[in-house]
């Protein structure tokens, strides 16, 4: 599995970048990141703050995970963060890390890449 390095951040930090990136049209991009571009946010999170990118197989959503230790289980440590801020995990059953996803459903996972990162276009 290969996990980006994660920065030393404050929590804080985060959410700031978020309510700052949403800050001219919150709404607007609360909908366009939430229902249907949640891969793509997940990434620059990822790409700003390190991290590792998850994914909701009830809910077909994606987010990142900041953990703390490698160890960590998601939903027991560390945080998870999309387009509206820092969430609580209720069900981590739910919740998988995108790369352990797609090697344990590929045919699903090679939908979802078409159909919600790709958007039928590439």
């Amino acid at each position: 599995m290969k996990y980006m390095k994660v920065r030393p951040i404050s929590k804080n930090i985060i959410d700031r970048f978020i309510d700052k990136f949403k800050e001219r049209h919150p709404h607007e991009l609360e909908d366009v990141f939430y229902n249907g571009y949640c891969y793509h946010f997940a990434k620059l999170l990822q790409e700003r703050f390190g991290g590792a990118i998850i994914f909701n197989n009830k809910e077909i959503h994606f987010a990142l995970w900041i953990y703390h230790h490698i160890d960590d289980e998601i939903g027991n440590n560390g945080d998870v963060y999309d387009i509206k801020g820092r969430n609580i995990i209720k069900d981590s059953t739910d919740w998988w890390l995108w790369d352990d996803y797609i090697k344990a459903f590929p045919d699903e996972a090679k939908e979802i890449k078409w159909s919600c990162i790709n958007k039928n276009i590439i």
